[in-house]
Formats: C-alpha cells, sequence, structure tokens
C-alpha cells in the first residue's frame, strides 16, 4: 500500500462548495499498510521478507523506491496482478490537519491463481525467516484459503506468527502465536467492552477461545496489554505526550515487538520496546513513519541487540 500526501495552504472557502481550497505546496509518499511495518522492521536492521498483491503501475514503482532506502526489504516475492493495481491512500492536508483522503483500491478477494501463487511464495518466505508477521487490511489478499495454508504451514515449521488483524471474526486466525487487535476492533471481535483492565481480561480470554492465540491488546492513551493463557495479565501505561492522531501507531507496535521477539528479547520486554516506540511517535499527518531506530530503543540506554543470524520477515501486503 501506498500512502500519499498532498499538502497545501487554506486561507478561503470555495465559492463553488463549502469546502475549503487548499493551495498546493508540496507531495510525498511513502510505504502504507504493511509496507510501513517491514519499513519500520527494516529500520531496525532486520531483513525483510515482503510477499503480497501489488501491479506494475507507478504506485508500485514509487513505493519500491521508498522500501529501498528503508533497508533491507525483498520484493521478490511480490505476486503481480495488474487488473486490481496498486492501493493508494491520498490525503489531503490543509494547515496539517486532513481535509480529504481519497483511496484507489480494488476490494474483493483475488483469483484463485494469485492465492496459488501467494501461499507458494509465503511458504518459501517462513522456511528462511525467524518470526512471521501477517497484516491484515481487509483488502482481499488474506483470504479463507491463503490464512489457513500459510497459518498451518508455518506452525508446522515451528514459526512464531504474529497477527495484525482487521477482521470480525478472529477464527481465521487460528494458528497464529500473538494477536495484535486494537481496543475497537476486540469489541467488534468479541461483543465486549474493553475499557477496564477487568473488562479487557474478559474480552482477551474470549478472543482466546475463538482463535487460540495470546492478545496483545493497544488501548491509545491506556497503553497496552498482554493476555496470555499461562501467565497473569501484563500491562503497560502509556508514555504517549499526547494522543490525537493514532493512525499507524499499531504498524509501530507489531513491527517493533517482532524485531524484538526474533531478537531474542523476553516478552516482556519486547512490549517494553513496542508500547515506547508507539509512545514515541509523533502524531503529525505528514511524517506518518515512525523512526523506529530512533524511538524504539529510548528507555535502555544499550543499542538494540546483535544476534548471529539475521532476523528475517515474511510480511503481507493487502
Amino acid at each position: 500500500m501506498l500512502d500519499v500526501y498532498v499538502e497545501g495552504e487554506v486561507h478561503r472557502v470555495s465559492p463553488e462548495a463549502p469546502v475549503p481550497v487548499v493551495r498546493f505546496t508540496s507531495e510525498r509518499a511513502v510505504p502504507g499498510g504493511a509496507a510501513n511495518v517491514a519499513a519500520n522492521i527494516a529500520s531496525l536492521g532486520a531483513t525483510v521478507s515482503l510477499v503480497g498483491v501489488a501491479s506494475r503501475d507507478r504506485a508500485f514503482a514509487q513505493l519500491s523506491e521508498q522500501l529501498q532506502r528503508a533497508g533491507r526489504v525483498d520484493l521478490s516475492a511480490t505476486v503481480f496482478d495488474d487488473s486490481r493495481g496498486t492501493t493508494t491512500k491520498t490525503r489531503v492536508l490543509g494547515r496539517r490537519q486532513q481535509i480529504a483522503r481519497i483511496d484507489r483500491e480494488t476490494l474483493g478477494a483475488v483469483a484463485p491463481e494469485i492465492e496459488t501463487q501467494l501461499i507458494e511464495r509465503a511458504c518459501v518466505a517462513i522456511d528462511g525467516c525467524d518470526i512471521v508477521v501477517f497484516s491484515d487490511y481487509d483488502k482481499g489478499v488474506l483470504t479463507d484459503v491463503v490464512l489457513q495454508r500459510t497459518l498451518a504451514y508455518a506452525q508446522a515449521v515451528g514459526k512464531r506468527v504474529l497477527v495484525d488483524p482487521k477482521r470480525r471474526d478472529l477464527s481465521a486466525y487460528r494458528g497464529a502465536s500473538i494477536i495484535t487487535p486494537n481496543r475497537s476492533e476486540l469489541t467488534l471481535a468479541t461483543g465486549r467492552p474493553c475499557e477496564t483492565d477487568e473488562e479487557a481480561e474478559e474480552a482477551a480470554r474470549l478472543a482466546r477461545e475463538i482463535c487460540g492465540a495470546d492478545v496483545l491488546l493497544t488501548r491509545s492513551e491506556k497503553g497496552m496489554s498482554y493476555f496470555g493463557r499461562s501467565a497473569d495479565p501484563i500491562h503497560f501505561a502509556t508514555i504517549a505526550r499526547e494522543v490525537f492522531d493514532v493512525s499507524g501507531a499499531g504498524d509501530t507496535v507489531v513491527a517493533v515487538l517482532g524485531a524484538a521477539l526474533a531478537a531474542g528479547f523476553p516478552l516482556a520486554e519486547a512490549m517494553k520496546a513496542s508500547n515506547h516506540a508507539a509512545g514515541s511517535w509523533w502524531p503529525r499527518s505528514a511524517l506518518p513513519r515512525c523512526r523506529a531506530r530512533n524511538c524504539s530503543w529510548r528507555w535502555t540506554a544499550e543499542p538494540m541487540p546483535s544476534t548471529s543470524r539475521t532476523a528475517a520477515w515474511s510480511r503481507w501486503t493487502s
């Protein structure tokens, strides 16, 4: 997914309709969706194998260029489907406030032949990685067939799997190790509120029954909580300076969590890193991607640990 930001100055209202007139000043494109997560992981020094669907168009060319700048992101497993086009979200900003968003995307499931290619390339990527991350943006790439076969394969070869979910039916993610919903996603999936610690624990218990995975719940201004089967809940308060634009913060959480786990961090320390990364997120619409290397390890005086092996990543665009 490509995120485009068109910025301008606003000084008057259009005489044609009650909307602001934006005088163009700049435009920039950055990785979005799963590509945003891949870029954050790469910025931490890991190698990313990005598996997904795109079109051979200008948007993909821009996305490729941005990912090459981010670090070691391998795009050779991309499945091309020129009938869909590369998903692009264009945000129009005036005085740093979002005025409108234009989405160029094709909804609906990918064709069966595309599913087959995705599964084959994903399994190859899974074989060569230390941890697997599924980023589901509900754009038709992670179909039932793709999820079932790739999750089963990852489980069979003993790979830990993180899922950033969008589906309301969490049973589709059975086989994952950890899911990372936000409050609204968990409430929609379980029908239970998630405001208090007790409510969140009950909702997470239901989610575990549905999908079998542990739950890392991102709670915006309330920080994050981890609910596993075999341990007491782990809660971290937010360290954010202000919370008014959390778009992309979930990508930062799953990216840093995965990087830390692949580097050998215990779960609680990996959570601590991802919580600080999310809290260090600057909510500026024109800078939507966290500079993970600069912010996620701020809680410790030590640099990110080096490992004897390169952490490889299997990622999904959608």
